[in-house]
């Protein structure tokens, strides 16, 4: 989603009751929907273990159908061409072994690549120096997916999310013309559906509203949109149900006519705070724990599109890899344990009797690789133990060289708390700063390119966190590999 927090002209809906009209089963209308959720991972091991499978076994009690796995990618920056893993891609392995046991479900599966800057910002603004060589290494990436999607028989695949500079007409006139080709070449590899994730926005600003500027929607199989307009603040569930109507008719019917393709919305989603809805792309919204506000977008969501005879789905942002996710106090975007998760089953068809895990007390973020926004990656998560160190990067096995941000947090003490290092291999201690950017954290980066005193190319960090008083509070390990 777009951080931009501009303002949709003309489809705010006045009205300020809180009364929720009751959710419904789902009818005829929704029983063939992509009744979807995005994973995210924080690991390239997240989709292996047995806290995902009972995530996914949560999942399915809901009545969900599908899955879009996050596959995330990085570049250096914008400029570069560089396309490359990260700490939280998942290996094929993993995801292979995530695809077969969500198919043992009986859900589907969309794989969707997520490509991020590493220095920060929007993947939207990514314009390569060399964009020949830019769009041969994103080809390599998309080649490689269609065939293990098609070797596991995943369903779809999204090839690509909100690069607009990259896709849109806004961005270049030849881009239509390079994703064509992309497709083509796809198409030879996989017999899976085909789509592309576009941003979200009014015409006043070509930039932010990539749907109407993506000229390939011939070339895929249905209309892929990240979709996250504002209501206004205090609005009821039947306030937000009319807004639909008028964004709707302004904005999404006359795509799909212009088209003639179907929409599935691939990635939507609400934080449980206090009017949510009111700036969904806002991942630093904290204004109160607040689950009905996400429980009533969810409602007036389902209950408008469900209607919508050119819709075909939906995937909600997001639904975390791990089951102990969520719960009450969590204010992130997961439905996980929330009244939410109670809306989406009764849409979504599941048990009647799907629990909310009230003993469910995950309170900070998850790594929200979210689509449509700067700022809005690279934020993992365990359950807070006290003065534990989390390792975003590099973690024990990683294999890394150049220039690396080293990551790390404590969750649940502020920064200006406590002071973190990072050594090697037991040398000096080197401080870390403070870094506000997607959740509070340590980070340092460094340059390993002299690295090359270890026979072995393997380097043992340390993370070593002190108090104000200087008192050694926390230290976690990791052992690196540099090949070069």
């Amino acid at each position: 989603m777009s951080k931009f927090s501009s303002l949709v002209g003309g489809m705010f809906v006045l009205g300020l009751s809180a009364i929720f009209f009751p959710a419904q089963k789902a009818d005829a209308s929704i029983s063939d929907w992509q009744k979807g959720v995005s994973v995210i991972t924080r690991s390239q091991a997240d989709l292996s273990g047995e806290s995902f499978r009972q995530s996914m076994r949560d999942l399915a009690a809901t009545g969900a159908n599908y899955v879009s796995l996050i596959i995330p990618y990085y570049q250096s920056d914008i400029y570069s061409t560089d396309i490359q893993r990260g700490y939280n891609t998942p290996t094929d392995a993993s995801l292979a072994g995530a695809i077969d046991y969500i198919h043992s479900l009986g859900m589907q599966v969309m794989l969707k690549i997520h490509l991020d800057p590493l220095s920060g910002g929007w993947r939207a603004h990514i314009n390569p120096s060399d964009r020949d060589t830019w769009y041969r290494n994103y080809e390599d990436i998309l080649l490689h997916y269609a065939d293990l999607g098609q070797q596991h028989g995943a369903e779809s695949l999204c090839l690509g999310t909100e690069l607009v500079s990259m896709a849109s007409t806004y961005g270049s006139w030849e881009n239509p013309e390079r994703w064509k080709k992309m497709i083509a070449d796809v198409r030879q590899e996989y017999s899976g559906q085909l789509t592309y994730s576009a941003n979200w926005g009014a015409d006043y600003d070509k930039f932010i509203n990539e749907k109407n500027y993506i000229d390939f929607w011939d070339a895929l199989d249905f209309i892929g949109i990240s979709l996250y307009y504002p209501f206004n603040e205090g609005s009821s569930a039947e306030d937000i149900k009319a807004g639909w109507k008028n964004i709707d008719y302004s904005y999404i019917r006359p795509l799909a006519e212009k088209w003639n393709k179907p929409v599935v919305f691939t990635e939507i989603g609400y934080k449980s705070v206090n009017g949510s809805y009111a700036a969904p792309w806002d991942y630093g919204r904290e204004t109160g724990f607040n689950e009905a506000d996400q429980a009533k977008a969810y409602e007036a969501l389902m209950s408008y599109w469900s209607g919508q005879d050119y819709m075909r789905g939906l995937h909600l942002w997001f639904w975390s890899a791990d089951a102990g996710y969520g719960g009450q106090g969590n204010t992130d975007y997961s439905p996980q344990g929330k009244q939410a998760q109670a809306v989406m089953t009764q849409w979504f068809g599941g048990e009647a009797s799907a629990p909310i895990a009230a003993n469910k007390t995950s309170l900070k973020p998850q790594e929200n690789s979210q689509s449509s926004g700067p700022g809005q990656d690279q934020i993992p998560t365990r359950l807070v133990t006290a003065h534990t160190i989390d390792i975003w990067w590099p973690s024990t096995g990683n294999s890394v060289q150049g220039i690396q941000p080293f990551k790390a947090v404590i969750y649940g003490l502020p920064l200006s708390e406590y002071t973190m290092y990072w050594q090697v291999d037991n040398d000096r201690l080197n401080l870390m700063g403070n870094s506000d950017a997607d959740y509070p954290h340590k980070e340092a980066w460094v340059d390993l390119s002299g690295w090359n005193w270890s026979a072995s190319k393997t380097y043992s960090l340390n993370f070593l966190a002190k108090d104000s008083s200087g008192n050694i509070i926390a230290q976690t390990p990791a052992t690196i590999f540099i090949p070069s």
